[in-house]
């Protein structure tokens, strides 16, 4: 019969892997809960079997280091309790393993930092679990946004028709701006239509995974969404931008 391991024994097991030489062990153990099975087997004899149940972003990421991080906590914990143990057993903690509703690709922009930004996005996405965890994505489309506004508007090119805030932090402004001067003019009406409504539904979806931290069945939905949107308005930038940078490359030449 299994039980839970002793809290004593689980945070000094953690402990002693807190070295530099053993820093991914630790991470892995730092994520996980063990449990204790006496057992036998013919080859073993009896003792202990220690059940691992890893966060499954961490099993994924050190698969290929399992049967050595097996090894190591098998020796480590032999040589403080001294109980006989015949074995450990590594699972991913399937409960804390999201499916999404929708596949979401991340694109290339040509900046890295927004590249960055949005994998880092995705991936807190794909980890959430929780209430908390779903406000984490919206502040990180928050941060993409930000960040995306401060490297496209130039104050000095993108001029706005009426006299508003255009500060670092008011990015729905900023992004505006840049969308309707690169875009002016008729034939362009309808793309920039759409995107402005591109820029304020992500912002829209980001606030309210911002707000409903307590609503557990919003949540999920209200991420995955602002993440989708957040992803559209970098792909939407990134056309307008390399078709600005085209066009003062082509009017450039002699």
């Amino acid at each position: 019969m299994e039980k839970r391991l002793e809290d004593k024994i689980y945070h000094y097991l953690l402990d002693l892997f807190e070295t530099s030489a053993t820093s991914e062990i630790h991470e892995f153990l730092m994520h996980s809960v063990i449990y204790v099975e006496y057992s036998y087997t013919f080859v073993s004899g009896d003792g202990e079997v220690l059940h691992i149940i890893v966060d499954p972003q961490l099993y994924k990421k050190y698969q290929q280091s399992i049967h050595l991080f097996k090894i190591s906590i098998l020796n480590k914990y032999f040589e403080f309790t001294h109980r006989r143990t015949i074995g450990v057993e590594v699972y991913p903690d399937l409960n804390k393993f999201q499916i999404l509703q929708n596949t979401i690709v991340p694109i290339i922009t040509p900046w890295e930092e927004i590249n960055n930004e949005q994998n880092h996005m995705i991936k807190l996405l794909k980890s959430a679990t929780n209430s908390i965890d779903y406000q984490n994505v919206g502040n990180a489309g928050r941060t993409i946004l930000q960040k995306l506004s401060n490297i496209v508007f130039i104050p000095s090119k993108h001029i706005p028709e009426a006299l508003i805030d255009l500060s670092e932090g008011k990015f729905k402004n900023r992004l505006h701006t840049y969308i309707k001067c690169e875009l002016s003019g008729s034939i362009n009406k309808e793309l920039r239509d759409f995107s402005i409504a591109a820029i304020t539904t992500a912002e829209k979806s980001v606030d309210l995974a911002n707000r409903l931290t307590h609503d557990l069945n919003a949540n999920p939905l209200l991420a995955e969404v602002c993440t989708i949107s957040i992803v559209t308005v970098e792909s939407i930038i990134k056309l307008i931008n390399s078709t600005s940078v085209a066009n003062v490359t082509f009017d450039s030449k002699p």
